[in-house]
C-alpha cells in the first residue's frame, strides 16, 4: 500500500484499511525491544537496518518499528500482567524483553479506544491502552513505521494518518 492518507477521523469502516497496513507484522519476529524519549516502547521487526546518520553508524533498527508514544501498555501471560508501563525502567526493561525472539501470531485494533492488542506465541499479550482523557496532548496512541517508508499513526482524538516517513524511525 503506497497511498498518502491525510489526518481523518477513525471510523469503523477505517479498521479494515488499517488492518491492511498492520497486518502485515503478523509472522515477523520482534528482535529488539527499546525504550526511546520519556521512556516511550518501540517494537523493532523485520530486517536490521543500520541508521543513516554517521552518530548512529554501529546501530541498527527494524524495518519496521511499531512505538507506543505516551500511551500506557502491558505485557501479560494468560491475562496475568507481568509488568506495565507505571512500573520502574529498570522493571520494565527486564521484564518486556520476553518478547524478544519471538513471532507476532496475532494483532487487534480494539474499536472505538483504537488500543492494540499484540500476541506472541500462543501465550503473551502487549496491549495498547489509550486513555481518551489523555488527548490534550494530540500525540498519537501508537504508530507504527512501516519497511517502505511510510509511518501508520493512529489515536489523538480518535484521528489516523497514512504518509511518507520524514523523520528518521526511532
Amino acid at each position: 500500500m503506497t497511498t498518502n492518507s491525510a489526518q481523518q477521523t477513525f471510523t469503523s469502516s477505517d479498521l479494515g484499511v488499517v488492518h491492511t497496513i498492520v497486518d502485515r507484522l503478523i509472522g515477523k519476529t520482534c528482535w529488539q525491544v527499546r525504550f526511546s524519549y520519556g521512556d516511550e516502547l518501540t517494537l523493532h521487526f523485520g530486517d536490521r537496518v543500520s541508521y543513516a546518520q554517521p552518530s548512529m553508524a554501529n546501530l541498527e533498527k527494524g524495518s519496521w518499528i511499531l512505538g507506543t508514544r505516551g500511551t500506557s501498555w502491558q505485557l501479560s501471560r494468560e491475562s496475568n500482567c507481568i509488568v506495565n508501563s507505571d512500573a520502574t525502567p529498570e522493571i520494565m526493561r527486564e521484564n518486556v524483553r520476553q518478547i524478544e525472539g519471538l513471532a507476532l501470531t496475532a494483532l487487534d485494533i480494539n474499536y472505538p479506544s483504537l488500543g492494540l492488542t499484540l500476541t506472541f506465541g500462543e501465550q503473551l499479550q502487549l496491549s495498547v491502552l489509550p486513555c481518551l482523557a489523555d488527548d490534550e496532548y494530540e500525540l498519537p496512541y501508537w504508530e507504527l513505521f512501516t519497511s517502505e517508508q511510510y509511518v501508520l499513526k493512529v489515536g489523538s482524538r480518535l484521528t489516523w494518518s497514512y504518509t511518507r516517513a520524514t523523520a528518521s524511525k526511532t
